[in-house]
């Protein structure tokens, strides 16, 4: 009768290494180390950006004059893609549908950015004493107003900005559709 070795053989320190990190005690151990990092990573984000959030009201008066310039710049980008999607929808359509809504939609496009260019040309020369800056949009029959000012508007002010309104829509104006905001 034949004896066989009965001692088992010692595990290498890399099979042993792997069976305690990745055994059901390793994976949780590892889990939480990882939750834990996660945890710090955030508190360190969170710190940041709030201190940079902090800087940013700091400089809450260069933002309220760049609102203005901000607003104009993304209506104007808006307004040029959207003439570019006419324009080639113009190009590449066959429907004559199509080409007649689009010629359409143009030619309502080119009219408010008219309206919108002169009347904020017009209220800066004609109330420059009422605010300091001015946008002007124009969505359908609606009119938005925004206005940079240091006081509430009165009554009177608010008339002169409609009748200026009138004026440059050629004296056709409905007061129900004007709607002017005010920024201190």
């Amino acid at each position: 009768m034949e004896v066989v070795n009965s001692i088992p053989k010692k595990k290498s320190w890399i099979k042993r290494s792997w069976e305690v990190l990745f055994g059901s005690k390793g994976r949780k151990v590892m889990l939480l180390t990882g939750l834990l990092a996660l945890l710090v990573v955030t508190g360190y984000l969170n710190f940041r950006l709030n201190e940079d959030a902090t800087g940013i009201n700091a400089n809450a008066s260069d933002s309220e004059t760049n609102l203005f310039q901000s607003y104009a710049s993304t209506r104007q980008d808006a307004r040029a893609s959207r003439q570019l999607i006419l324009e080639n929808l113009l190009a590449t359509s066959q429907n004559e549908t199509t080409i007649a809504n689009a010629e359409a939609e143009l030619a309502a496009l080119a009219a408010e950015i008219k309206f919108e260019t002169d009347s904020e040309y017009q209220l800066k020369l004609t109330c420059q004493d009422i605010f300091d800056d001015v946008v002007v949009s124009k969505n359908g029959l609606n009119i938005n107003v925004l206005v940079k000012t240091g006081d509430a508007l009165e009554t009177d002010e608010m008339l002169r900005i409609c009748q200026t309104l009138k004026d440059v829509n050629n004296g056709e104006l409905n007061l129900s559709n004007v709607f002017i905001s005010e920024i201190d």
